[in-house]
């Protein structure tokens, strides 16, 4: 955490020494102050920082995202924003029971993107990164599970130091897994087990704890609730991820696995 403290600080050091040399070059072209300048300037800063942003914030302004960072609080979406933001699987979770009036204040985002600023203007860092992390991960490819058995999944998502433990592509964090868990047992999930489970050393280092991505499902016997475990497991392997369910079915177990 502390080297994206660090990244933020500087990028904050990179907008007032561009705001400075800014307000020079403007107040000499525009025979102005450089005082005058600058407030025009911070102006524009501190609209963007207070303005909802609707594309990639859901209605939050770069204010209340940060801030909610700051507090280790989670960037709740708006209800209003709630259809855009889940798209087709809206009125598929509306049906299924997936998101209730109970829940629709729980839903949240992050903000991972692959590249930062400083990886634009420094492709051969960017490389050489990357290059290091996967050297780190492959130095010793016999640690890099720890070929545990499944594990009880409510207990493994409680317990974990790692705060963002699985499928991080498709929950934001613990708290959204484990809601996700829940919604398994409430539709008839006789247990429901967390398996493919990486605990490397770099990973326990930096991350915290282990992470996985992949949920075993298994199956009362009552056809009802199968057909509804089946409604939710058809929906996040073939119609999200486009693959064949053949794959991730065995005897009374659905397998949910996220690339």
């Amino acid at each position: 955490m502390s080297d994206r403290i660090v990244e933020a600080a500087l990028y904050g050091d990179l907008v007032k020494y561009l705001c400075d040399r800014w307000a020079a070059q403007a107040a000499e072209f525009n025979e102005s102050s450089v005082g005058e300048e600058r407030k025009q300037i911070d102006e524009l800063i501190r609209a963007w920082f207070f303005t909802p942003q609707t594309e990639d914030l859901h209605g939050l302004t770069p204010r209340d995202v940060i801030r909610n960072e700051q507090m280790n609080r989670p960037n709740v979406i708006p209800r209003d924003k709630l259809r855009d933001a889940l798209d087709e699987d809206y009125d598929f979770m509306i049906e299924d029971g997936l998101l209730t009036e109970d829940n629709m204040d729980e839903w949240h985002f992050g903000l991972v993107p692959d590249m930062c600023l400083l990886d634009e203007y420094d492709p051969e860092g960017y490389n050489e990164r990357w290059a290091s992390d996967s050297m780190d991960m492959e130095e010793d490819p016999d640690e890099r599970t720890s070929n545990m058995p499944p594990q009880d999944a409510r207990e493994w998502l409680a317990q974990n130091g790692n705060p963002r433990s699985f499928a991080g592509n498709r929950f934001y964090d613990n708290k959204e897994a484990l809601g996700f868990v829940d919604r398994l047992y409430e539709l008839g999930a006789v247990k429901v087990w967390v398996d493919n489970i990486l605990d490397e050393p770099y990973r326990l280092r930096e991350q915290g704890g282990p992470y996985a991505d992949t949920f075993i499902v298994e199956l009362p016997d009552d056809s009802t609730a199968r057909a509804r475990l089946y409604g939710v497991w058809d929906h996040e392997l073939r119609e999200r991820q486009r693959e064949e369910l053949n794959r991730y079915f065995e005897d009374d177990v659905f397998i949910f696995w996220w690339d």
